[in-house]
C-alpha cells in the first residue's frame, strides 16, 4: 500500500506539473461524517484541461483515532487496484456529447439519454459513496457521424451493472435539397438494463424522435416500456436562447409507469421504487438561465400530473449557483454557492420537507488569498421518512498551475 501510494503520488505530480497549463487545483484539510463516525481528511484535487482532454484527480485520505479508513481502498478486506484507481481518477474526458467523438470515464454525475424519458440525470454513485469520496469507473461514449450516431453508458467498467444504449439514425441526412430540419431529424432506440437482482427496474426500452426546427429550437416525441410492462409517452419542445433554456412536455403515462426511472436517486432508492397504480397525464415545464459566464445560474422545473378523480401530483425542483466572479464583484473576495432543492408528490410552502425531499448545499468563501472555508450540507429521506444527513466543513488552499 505504501509503495503504491508513493508511485501514485509521483504520477500525479508529473502529470499535473508537466502537462498542466492554467488548470485549477485544490489542497484541503477538513472533517466529515461517514457511517455515523467522524473522520479527518486530507485531499489534493487538480482539474486539468489540455485542448479537448479533461482530467480530474483526487487523492483523499480519511482518518480518525483508529488510523486511515482502509475500506476506501479495499474490497473484501484486500487492497483492490481497480478500486484505488477509481478513487484517485475522478474522471477523464474528451470533447462533449455533441462532438463527433465524446468519451468520459470515471464519475458520471448527470447522464441524460435521448430526451430523458427513461434516463434523466443518472449518477453512478450512492449518497454514501459520495460522502465517503468513493467513485466508480463509469464510462460514457458518444459518436456522431451525421447519418447515424450512438450514445452508450456503463455505470462501472470494473463491474458493469447498469447499461444504457441509444443508437440513432438520420435517414434523410444526405438529401441536400431538403430543409435542414428534415435532414437532421433523428430516430433512435433506447435500451437500459440493470443486472442487479435487488434493484427493481431490470430493464427499459423506448423510441425517440427529435426534429431540430432551428439551431436553438427542437421538437421531440418519446415513448417507453418498463420492465413491469408499464408504458408511457411524451411530446415536447426545447429551446436555447442565449442564457435562457426552456423545455415543456405533455405526458401520458399508463399504470405503474415511472418517468426518468434511472435518475439521481436510482442508486439509492432503486431497491425501493414506488409506482402509481393508475394512469396519469399532465405537463412538465422547465426554465433555466445562466448569466455572467455562468456566475449566476438558476433552474426551475415544475410537473403536474393528473389522476382520474384524484388530486394532482405536483413536483418542484430548483437549482441555484452563484459563482466566484459574482462574489468578487460584490464583496471583493472569491466565493461560491451551489444549492438544489427537490420535493416530489407534495408541494406546500409551509412544509418544505417530506419523504421525497432532497436538499444539497455548499457554501465556500475565500478567507485570505487562496485560503477557502467550505460548509457542505446534504439531506435525503428514506421511504419510511427517516432523514439521512451529511454535514462537513473544510479549510482548503486553491490556486492555478502556470
Amino acid at each position: 500500500m505504501k509503495k503504491a501510494s508513493i508511485i501514485l503520488g509521483i504520477v500525479i505530480l508529473v502529470v499535473t506539473g508537466v502537462f498542466a497549463n492554467n488548470n485549477q487545483w485544490q489542497l484541503g484539510v477538513g472533517f466529515k461524517e461517514i457511517d455515523d463516525a467522524y473522520y479527518g481528511s486530507l485531499s489534493f484535487r487538480p482539474d486539468i484541461s489540455i485542448g479537448k482532454l479533461g482530467l480530474g484527480l483526487s487523492l483523499t485520505l480519511n482518518f480518525n483515532e483508529d488510523g486511515i479508513r482502509l475500506e476506501d481502498w479495499q474490497e473484501d478486506g484486500k487492497v483492490d487496484l481497480g478500486k484505488t484507481t477509481a478513487r484517485i481518477v475522478r474522471y477523464a474526458s474528451w470533447g462533449s456529447l455533441r462532438d463527433p467523438i465524446y468519451i468520459r470515464v470515471g464519475e458520471l454525475n448527470y447522464v441524460v439519454v435521448a430526451n430523458g424519458l427513461i434516463m434523466d440525470g443518472y449518477r453512478n454513485l450512492t449518497s454514501e459513496e459520495i460522502k465517503a469520496d468513493i467513485r466508480r469507473l463509469g464510462v460514457e461514449v458518444g459518436v456522431d457521424a451525421g447519418y447515424l450516431g450512438a450514445h452508450v453508458m456503463v455505470n462501472n467498467a470494473l463491474k458493469p451493472e447498469v447499461y444504457a444504449v441509444y443508437p440513432y439514425l438520420r435517414p434523410l441526412y444526405g438529401l441536400e435539397k431538403l430543409p435542414s430540419f428534415i435532414k437532421n431529424t433523428s430516430v433512435g432506440l433506447i435500451y437500459v438494463q440493470d443486472s442487479r437482482p435487488e434493484y427493481l427496474m431490470s430493464h427499459a426500452y423506448g423510441v425517440d424522435v427529435t426534429v431540430p426546427l432551428l439551431n436553438f429550437f427542437s421538437l421531440y416525441g418519446q415513448a417507453a416500456e418498463l420492465a413491469n410492462e408499464a408504458r408511457g409517452y411524451s411530446l415536447g419542445a426545447k429551446a436555447h436562447m442565449g442564457p435562457l433554456v426552456l423545455r415543456g412536455e405533455y405526458r401520458d403515462f399508463g399504470e405503474n409507469f415511472k418517468p426518468s426511472v434511472y435518475d439521481w436517486q436510482y442508486e439509492d432508492l432503486g431497491t425501493e421504487l414506488v409506482f402509481l397504480d393508475e394512469k396519469t397525464s399532465g405537463i412538465m415545464a422547465e426554465a433555466g438561465i445562466s448569466l455572467l459566464r455562468d456566475s449566476l445560474a438558476f433552474k426551475l422545473k415544475y410537473e403536474n400530473m393528473i389522476r382520474p378523480n384524484r388530486e394532482t401530483i405536483p413536483t418542484l425542483t430548483g437549482t441555484a449557483i452563484i459563482g466566484p466572479e459574482f462574489f468578487t464583484a460584490i464583496i471583493g473576495r472569491k466565493g461560491q454557492v451551489e444549492a438544489t432543492y427537490t420535493q416530489t408528490n407534495y408541494v406546500v410552502l409551509n412544509d418544505l420537507t417530506n419523504s421525497r425531499t432532497k436538499v444539497d448545499a455548499k457554501i465556500s468563501l475565500e478567507m485570505y488569498r487562496g485560503l477557502f472555508g467550505s460548509y457542505v450540507y446534504n439531506i435525503t429521506y428514506k421511504p419510511d421518512g427517516t432523514p439521512v444527513r451529511f454535514q462537513g466543513f473544510e479549510i482548503s488552499l486553491g490556486g492555478a498551475f502556470n
